[in-house]
């Protein structure tokens, strides 16, 4: 059994610091992961295991070699995809067939419809992290979750480091997002453009879902200091329109709580949305929101909470220093939240996602001379996952 990869981190001075450790395997490509490292400054594709890891290498030198037209590679790589389809029990024939062990496999639990039928559609909002704590890993982690939810039609990501950078030609370009660009999910997204804040947004939506789309708009916050804004999309899914928005409002930093700004920003965002006249709105991300110091959310009138709506009595600790075993405090609060403001949709449920540890992948933290090893998951923060229903018109 290979040894789990250890991510050491020192927290002694409150600042963490990540190295990733050798693993050894008998199973580990080690010529093709150097000529991979060699030939490209890229970061390295994060995988779970090491035969993953080996075939993830080929794939990129696969992809450089087809650039450069010595196909044989290539050629090498698709036939052994196909053999691993075959004892998968799949079948290749046309596009749709080839796609057919990918949707099977991102088919969602609980007998739930994967691609989105015309009478229901799905939001994820996430807060994603942007600590570069075994970032490649967790960003493979949270596209597994989007694939096993079956390609939600909606996705609104917080904290991502610029996951989407103005320019996609700059030289410039975030690390999480070219994660994001390489993973088997993305192709089937279109991405919302971002500027270059520390802490950005992101709206992406699923093209196989959407039927028609309007520019992307970004709206500063009037009060920020910390660069945040509201970012909308105007969409239109099985024969109606919505306008979903996403927000990481103002953190809360040592002496500076923040409530007035993050209140001022919910209502901004609130009364622009409002503005539209639209009859179906989704506000989801990270509202930093703490209801014991912010108190109840102020929502203007024909808004929801889903959760507190679905899910009465349930505090929904997306951020759960008890239950998330990465971390190493004891906070726990409902930092994330979808309210939406609907006519032609009902939610159906709402969930928590990203609650369990990476397998095989650790972190070493160092306290008052201790060492300790801790789990990781996909986030700092769970996922939160809304499934609408379409409302009959009869």
């Amino acid at each position: 059994m290979a040894s789990p990869i250890d991510l050491t981190a020192s927290d002694d001075d409150g600042t963490p610091s990540h190295k990733r450790a050798k693993v050894s395997h008998p199973h580990v490509q080690v010529n093709a992961l150097q000529q991979h490292k060699e030939a490209s400054s890229e970061p390295a594709l994060g995988v779970r295991d090491t035969q993953d890891a080996a075939r993830a290498a080929i794939m990129r030198q696969a992809l450089q070699a087809n650039r450069q037209g010595r196909n044989p590679l290539l050629a090498e790589l698709a036939a052994a995809r196909r053999a691993r389809e075959a004892e998968r029990g799949s079948h290749e024939g046309s596009a749709a067939a080839k796609q057919a062990p990918l949707a099977a496999r991102a088919a969602p639990a609980k007998g739930r419809e994967a691609q989105g039928a015309p009478h229901s559609i799905s939001l994820l909002s996430y807060n994603i992290w942007f600590d570069d704590l075994g970032m490649q890993h967790r960003m493979d982690a949270i596209g597994e979750i989007i694939m096993e939810q079956g390609y939600p039609t909606i996705l609104c990501l917080q904290a991502s480091q610029s996951i989407i950078p103005a320019n996609l030609k700059t030289e410039v370009t975030p690390e999480s997002y070219e994660m994001m660009k390489r993973s088997p999910w993305f192709g089937r997204y279109m991405a919302s453009p971002s500027g270059l804040q520390s802490y950005d947004t992101a709206i992406l939506y699923n093209k196989s879902h959407v039927t028609a789309a309007g520019p992307f708009q970004r709206q500063p916050f009037n009060n920020s200091r910390m660069g945040r804004s509201v970012l909308e999309a105007g969409l239109s899914v099985a024969g109606t329109s919505l306008c979903c928005a996403t927000v990481h409002l103002e953190s809360p930093t040592p002496g500076a709580p923040a409530t007035a700004p993050r209140k001022q920003q919910l209502s901004q965002a609130l009364e622009a949305l409002d503005a539209h006249q639209e009859g179906n709105i989704f506000l989801a991300g990270d509202m930093n929101w703490n209801d014991d110091k912010d108190g109840r959310p102020q929502l203007s009138p024909g808004w929801r909470d889903v959760w507190a709506e679905l899910r009465p009595g349930d505090p929904g600790f997306t951020y759960d220093g008890r239950s998330n075993a990465m971390l190493s405090n004891s906070f726990r609060t409902r930092l994330d939240r979808i309210f939406a403001k609907l006519a032609d949709w009902e939610p159906e449920s709402i969930e928590m996602v990203g609650q369990e540890a990476i397998p095989g992948l650790v972190h070493t933290k160092t306290r008052r001379g201790k060492e300790v090893q801790l789990p990781v998951l996909p986030s700092d923060h769970y996922g939160l996952l809304l499934r609408l229903k379409r409302v009959s018109a009869g």
